[in-house]
């Protein structure tokens, strides 16, 4: 799916979908939406600090 990049590095609102749609169709169905916190930049960077 990498090879669908631009030669600018840039994905068009095209590319954008077909990997939003790709990155979902690969995920087990029983997945779970990561927390809020995981999400922060305290959950991303807790083992830095």
């Amino acid at each position: 799916m990498v090879e669908s990049l631009t030669t600018s590095g840039e994905l068009s609102d095209e590319e954008f979908e077909r990997l939003a749609d790709y990155f979902e169709k690969s995920m087990p169905p029983d997945a779970k939406p990561l927390s809020d916190y995981a999400m922060s930049r305290e959950g991303i960077y807790k083992d830095h600090l």
